[in-house]
């Protein structure tokens, strides 16, 4: 089993599923496509496809972006069968590197394994909340989207609230506006 302790190793996708689960994953994604400038707001308050994804290695991003054949909400996406079969890709990726936990071996509520726990807290300190208002690279603002949430990130700002990404990070992960816990922790059922 390899286990991984270097951001270096994480993308923005995996640390999300790591912080909160599939609903971070994706919200990272979607934020790092828009600072790429492949995705954008609709007005109808749908997400939609904008421009080619170039160099993406990250295959829920290739998902993302390829199912975006028209505006939809990060709801419908994620629902979406290419984008579903790539978070169960990302989570079986996670286990098979050691830093989940098997559905099959799980605890209640123990979704990290310790190695997975000791890479999230190593990406936590390489990425802490930024202070300034200067917009932060693409891979960086998924980075750390992933970790804490959409914020109030310079950048991103307006994207995450007409999509309907603002604050909803939280809510939908089974956490408050602080990031403590108001139910079952995320992905419990996964």
């Amino acid at each position: 089993m390899t286990t991984c302790g270097a951001d270096a190793e994480l993308s923005p996708a995996m640390a999300g599923y790591l912080a909160r689960g599939p609903r971070r994953a994706l919200l990272a994604v979607l934020v790092t496509l828009r600072r790429r400038s492949a995705v954008a707001v609709a007005r109808s308050g749908m997400i939609k496809r904008t421009g080619p994804l170039l160099n993406a290695t990250d295959p829920l991003e290739r998902a993302v972006h390829a199912t975006l054949s028209g505006p939809m909400g990060p709801g419908t996406l994620r629902r979406r069968t290419s984008v579903d079969e790539a978070l169960v890709a990302l989570r079986e990726q996670l286990v098979a590197r050691g830093l989940l936990v098997p559905r099959w071996r799980r605890l209640p509520f123990r979704r990290r394994t310790s190695a997975g726990s000791r890479a999230l807290r190593e990406v936590r300190r390489r990425y802490p909340v930024p202070a300034g208002d200067e917009p932060l690279p693409a891979v960086e603002t998924g980075m750390v989207v992933a970790l804490y949430g959409t914020l109030d990130l310079p950048g991103i700002r307006s994207f995450a609230r007409r999509g309907g990404l603002h604050d909803r990070c939280a809510t939908e992960s089974g956490t408050s506006a602080d990031g403590s816990y108001t139910s079952a922790p995320p992905d419990a059922g996964n």
